[in-house]
């Protein structure tokens, strides 16, 4: 008898231990498959992490928020605890559900929805926005109801609830980041919702004035139900509710129409609208340098345009400062990272050599490899005490490696035999080879050798142009090469990419 239930024990644990490790399997596969897109999914699951009750303004709505909105201004002009509740192409259904969400979970003190999206003119948007912006919320009510109100009656609602039979095929497009902590994400528990959409800057000659517009034309059926219901949940709640439209350069005459339609449903229920879109001299915006593309600010224009609407905010709302507050310091810490990240930005679009180098050498996070080729220098005095500012007035071609901070490696044509050297920028190695070459002086005539450097990474060539200066970045934050340059001597300096 003892035997039988010591043996039943034995079968118990397999049982107990092959079912541990296929739920651990199981565990795995899914969190390699799960969606994890910045413009969707993995913002509202990292706002399901943010403690409770600490997030006192929310932003709600389509990429119009989450490229245009930054919470880290926010936290450094005003010390706001806020967050960027959005997803691309959101329709107002999704925004209805999310702004539950956010008020069980947090109990805003203002919630902010832009209505760009009351254009949509489907009653179903396409499916990959579907999951984008119902997979990311935690099980429960309210994504169930956000799953109903947007798949089409001959989808089976089972396969959102559940989500893997969604995204169980995606390990075709499967990528390093997905088997990585926060799809990986540097900033971590810190991220507030904000995608930098900063890279791009598309030229306009000028944002197009709708001011004019009065006229109303009705948005759909199914729009303005879930524009009311937002209303009406803002009002059962006792939430402050504010509609806006983010400001974008491709608004048409017959957009403005719906936007008006939409605004006078607010008032009429007292609901405070804004069209940013009749702002743009208020704001400070510069078509010329702050767009994207047609339908969203980059890096300098959501600058602008997050300043002027926390300013608004700040004089409108009684929202609390907290800064020096330690139950807030992940907004603190996502704002230390907006700025390292803001650097990169403005370094690759500073205007000229003595703007690139002015952050190149001040920023302690950085590595990088600066070649100097042929003639360089030219007849530019400017230049040349550029670079004796900063110890590059060296002889001939040249090659000289800092990492953070210290200079880590220096060769000219002074150097008597061949060299290498090695450096490792993340996964990648640069390789700097001094080879004996050559060459016939062009005012004496005579048969010369000098000592050159080759500069590869990964085996790739690093130099960009043939007289001037090369430069190879790493950034040690980002943990990635951030920039491989030239500044073309035989064309004013300017940027060879």
């Amino acid at each position: 008898m003892k035997e039988k239930i010591i043996h039943n024990g034995i079968n118990a644990l397999k049982v107990v231990l092959f079912v541990s490790l296929i739920g651990v399997i199981f565990y795995g596969i899914n969190f390699v498959l799960q969606l994890k897109t910045i413009d969707g999914c993995y913002v509202v699951q990292m706002f399901e992490k943010q403690k409770e009750d600490t997030v006192d303004v929310v932003f709600i709505g389509s990429s119009h928020i989450y490229t245009n909105v930054n919470p880290a201004i926010l936290w450094s002009e005003y010390g706001m605890a806020t967050y960027d509740l959005a997803g691309s192409d959101q329709p107002l259904w999704n925004s209805y559900y999310y702004m539950k969400e956010a008020i069980e979970k947090q109990n805003p003190k203002l919630v902010v929805v832009d209505l760009y999206r009351v254009l949509e003119k489907r009653d179903t948007i396409d499916d990959a926005r579907i999951a984008m912006n119902t997979l990311g919320l935690e099980y429960g009510e309210n994504k169930i109801e956000s799953i109903r109100a947007s798949i089409p009656e001959s989808y089976d609602e089972r396969d959102y609830i559940l989500g893997f039979p969604i995204y169980h095929n995606r390990y075709q497009s499967l990528k390093k980041e997905d088997f990585k902590l926060y799809g990986g994400d540097i900033n971590q528990d810190n991220y507030k919702g904000f995608n930098y959409n900063c890279i791009s800057v598309q030229l306009f000659d000028y944002f197009n004035d709708v001011t004019w517009v009065l006229d109303e034309s009705p948005i759909t059926e199914k729009n303005e139900k879930y524009l009311k219901l937002m209303m009406k949940l803002a009002k059962e709640t006792d939430t402050q509710l504010l509609f806006i439209v983010a400001p974008y350069w491709q608004i048409s005459p017959e957009e403005k129409t719906m936007f008006n339609y939409a605004e006078r449903l607010a008032k009429e229920e007292g609901v405070p609208f804004v069209d940013f879109n009749e702002y743009y001299n208020e704001i400070g915006l510069d078509s010329k340098t702050d767009c994207a593309e047609s339908s969203h600010l980059n890096y300098y224009g959501s600058e602008k345009f997050t300043k002027y609407l926390g300013n608004m905010i700040h004089t409108q709302y009684a929202i609390p400062d907290h800064r020096g507050d330690t139950a807030y310091e992940s907004w603190e810490k996502n704002a230390e990272h907006y700025e390292k990240i803001a650097v990169n930005f403005r370094l690759r679009n500073a205007k000229d050599l003595e703007e690139y180098f002015r952050i190149l050498f001040s920023n302690e996070e950085y590595t990088f490899c600066i070649s100097l080729k042929g003639n360089y220098a030219g007849e530019n005095f400017k230049t040349t005490n550029l670079l004796r500012r900063y110890g590059l007035d060296l002889d001939g071609n040249a090659v000289v490696v800092y990492d953070r901070g210290e200079r880590v490696f220096c060769a000219d044509e002074n150097e008597k035999q061949n060299y290498t050297y090695y450096i490792d920028l993340g996964m990648q190695t640069l390789m700097i080879q001094g080879v004996t070459v050559s060459y016939t002086d062009t005012v004496t005539g005579e048969l010369k050798t000098a000592i050159l450097p080759d500069i590869t990474l990964n085996r790739y060539g690093c130099d960009k142009v043939d007289n001037g200066i090369s430069i190879v970045l790493y950034d040690n934050y980002t943990n990635g090469i951030l920039d491989n340059l030239g500044f073309d001597a035989e064309r004013e300096y300017c940027k060879v990419r």
